[in-house]
C-alpha cells in the first residue's frame, strides 16, 4: 500500500486542476493463465484466474489500480527439467506438482490512449507479490525423478516473491459507469526476470513465480 500512496500523491501534485476529472471504479473478471512455449503463446494451461480490483482514475487517461488475482491450478501436472545430454540434444526428468495455487497482489498504473473515444488501447505497470504453493512428489511412472525434485520435496512447498506487472489490451466504454477491458497481463517475480537463463540447480522455480494472463474484467465507475 506504500507504493499506492506514492503514486496517488506524485498524481495529485502533478494533475491538481483535474481534480474533477477523478472517479473511482470497483470490478471483477476472469483470465485464462499459460505458459507460451516455442511458438505457441498459450501451450502449457495453468487454469482459470480469477480476479477483483479497485482503481482511482486520476484523470480522464491515468488510473492507479489495486488488483487481487488467484489462480487454483490442476489437480496435478507433469513438470518437466531438461539435462543437456549433448550440443544438440536435452534429456527431460520429470516430477509431479499437485494443488497448485498462486496469488497476485499488485497496485499499478494504467495509461489509456484515445481520450473521449469509446474504445481505448491501454498500457500499463506495477509491482506487489506473488505467492505460489504446491507439493511436488515422484509417481511411480516417472524415471529417475527424484534428482529434480525442488529443495524441501517431496511435500508441500512454499514461495512468496517481489514481482512486477505488465498489462495491456483494448478498454471498451460500455456505459456512462461501464468499463470493459480485455489483453494481456502478466506477473513475474524479481528473481525469475534475473534467472530467465537457469543453472539447472531449480529450472521450475522461474515458472512458479510467474503467473501470465488473458484476462477479460468488466469494472463499474462513479
Amino acid at each position: 500500500m506504500r507504493i499506492a500512496t506514492l503514486v496517488i500523491a506524485l498524481l495529485l501534485i502533478l494533475n491538481p486542476w483535474r481534480a474533477q476529472a477523478q472517479t473511482f471504479e470497483v470490478g471483477a473478471g476472469l483470465a485464462l493463465s499459460c505458459y507460451a512455449l516455442e511458438e505457441s503463446p498459450c501451450d502449457d494451461k495453468w487454469g482459470r484466474t480469477d480476479a477483483v480490483h479497485v482503481a482511482w482514475w486520476s484523470t480522464p487517461s491515468i488510473v492507479v489500480e489495486a488488483r487481487v488475482a488467484h489462480l487454483d491450478g490442476p489437480a496435478t501436472r507433469i513438470v518437466n527439467i531438461p539435462e543437456r545430454i549433448s550440443a544438440s540434444q536435452n534429456f527431460y526428468h520429470s516430477y509431479l506438482l499437485r494443488d497448485e495455487r498462486r496469488t497476485s497482489l499488485q497496485v499499478s498504473v494504467l495509461y489509456h490512449f484515445r481520450a473521449g473515444h469509446q474504445v481505448r488501447p491501454f498500457v500499463g505497470g506495477g509491482a506487489g507479490s506473488l505467492w505460489w504453493r504446491g507439493e511436488a512428489r515422484c509417481d511411480a511412472s516417472l524415471i529417475d525423478c527424484e534428482r529434480v525434485l525442488p529443495p524441501n520435496a517431496p511435500g508441500v512447498l512454499h514461495m512468496r516473491e517481489w514481482a512486477a506487472s505488465f498489462a495491456g489490451g483494448v478498454a471498451v466504454e460500455a456505459g456512462r459507469h461501464t468499463i470493459v477491458r480485455a489483453g494481456l497481463h502478466s506477473t513475474s517475480s524479481f528473481w525469475a526476470m534475473a534467472h530467465r537463463t537457469d543453472d539447472g540447480r531449480d529450472p521450475e522455480r522461474g515458472t512458479r513465480g510467474e503467473l501470465p494472463e488473458y484476462f477479460f474484467n468488466v469494472g463499474y465507475r462513479w
